[in-house]
């Protein structure tokens, strides 16, 4: 008893150990982006013919989503696996299985962008009372239009070996204003902001040289940033940044509302 007590201690405390070496030798990115200027309120949808999308109101467009404060859903930093001189460690670049759910409801895709590594799965649900499509309009995968009725769902199967270079669309053809996009990486490093604007990213390599991307379904060409009251110059979207043990907390970043093409 006295033994085993003695060997469930030490297991504990090497895990200890083993969480803190981790954190001590990995970086975590941090910020919140937000819009400078008055952002456009987001507008109906006109001309809808589909009896069911035209219920109370119709649909509101989520291509560009800001809050009272300024906070903008749905900006992408993700980690250039290509460009950065930091490396990600070889056991983050196996894909876990998973699943995902890109849902039609209310005649939007919800969520508007899907984070996924190769070889997982997308399933395209319908809420609706009404007929969708889901055409992947890849550039290393599959090209697939799925059409899926009222009530149903289908799966569409990432290819285990390829990841694509960009955030690749979603459309659905039946109702040409809704939107998605599907980011498909070799890695963890990926992250969306929320409501409120904010991006973490865990477990990054530790360094001066990692690069990354930012996108924005709004957006154009990003070829600068605010960042805490600093202007940030990026080449093609790409920002580097060097990573330091821990909480590598930007704060606010600002993207000048000029960029933006509701």
């Amino acid at each position: 008893m006295k033994r085993s007590y003695l060997i469930t201690t030490l297991a504990m405390l090497l895990s200890s150990v083993s969480t803190i070496a981790l954190a001590q030798n990995t970086a975590t990115l941090k910020m919140k982006i937000v819009v400078d200027g008055k952002a456009p309120a987001p507008q109906p949808i006109a001309n809808v013919a589909d009896a069911f999308c035209a219920m109370n109101g119709g649909p509101i467009s989520d291509k560009l989503l800001v809050s009272e404060k300024g906070e903008l859903a749905n900006f992408v930093v993700m980690f250039d696996e290509e460009k950065s001189k930091l490396k990600v460690p070889a056991e983050l670049q196996k894909s876990p299985e998973a699943t995902h759910v890109l849902d039609n409801t209310k005649c939007l895709f919800v969520p508007k962008v899907i984070v996924a590594r190769p070889g997982q799965t997308i399933t395209v649900k319908n809420s609706d009372q009404t007929g969708h499509n889901a055409n992947f309009k890849m550039l290393k995968n599959e090209q697939k239009n799925i059409l899926v009725p009222a009530g149903q769902s289908k799966d569409y199967k990432l290819d285990p070996t390829l990841v694509e270079p960009a955030a690749m669309p979603i459309s659905c053809d039946i109702h040409p204003w809704m939107s998605a996009h599907v980011i498909v990486k070799p890695h963890p490093y990926v992250s969306v902001s929320a409501a409120d604007g904010t991006i973490e990213i865990k477990d990054l390599p530790v360094g001066d040289g990692a690069t990354f991307r930012v996108w924005h379904d709004a957006c154009g060409a990003i070829n600068e940033l605010n960042v805490n009251g600093k202007a940030q110059k990026l080449t093609r979207n790409r920002w580097d940044i060097e990573l330091k043990p821990g909480m590598n907390d930007l704060g606010v970043v600002k993207l000048d509302v000029k960029v933006l093409k509701p």
